[in-house]
């Protein structure tokens, strides 16, 4: 085995292909004990998705921030409207004059 490594390096075969004809390429079976859906490569795989589910969750609980910020805002932007409603017209409805505006708003975006 000494003598085929030393003549693959002696050809200029890069360290990858050398060890891959000296020892076989990588055997992607099954392993003994954990039945038939687990293979060598199987714990990495798992690995991986893993950490893709953990960043997809860091994204989601962030965006979930962001969107409750949002809504503080337009909650902070409906209260100064109402203020505003106030002062102009006091014997006017608020609540009926934004949902109306709401509803505008709505039909607007669904059309």
């Amino acid at each position: 085995m000494k003598v085929k490594l030393d003549n693959f390096y002696e050809i200029g075969e890069t360290s990858t292909t050398t060890f891959q004809k000296v020892f076989g390429k990588k055997n992607l079976g099954r392993v003994r004990y954990f039945g038939r859906t687990i293979t060598k490569i199987s714990p990495k795989k798992n690995k991986k998705i893993d950490e893709i589910k953990k960043q997809n969750e860091e994204k989601v609980t962030t965006l979930k921030i962001e969107l409750d910020d949002i809504k503080q805002k337009v909650q902070g932007l409906e209260d100064i409207v109402k203020f505003m409603l106030r002062q102009t017209s006091p014997d006017m409805n608020i609540d009926e004059a934004l949902s109306l505006l709401r509803f505008k708003q709505l039909s607007a975006n669904s059309a």
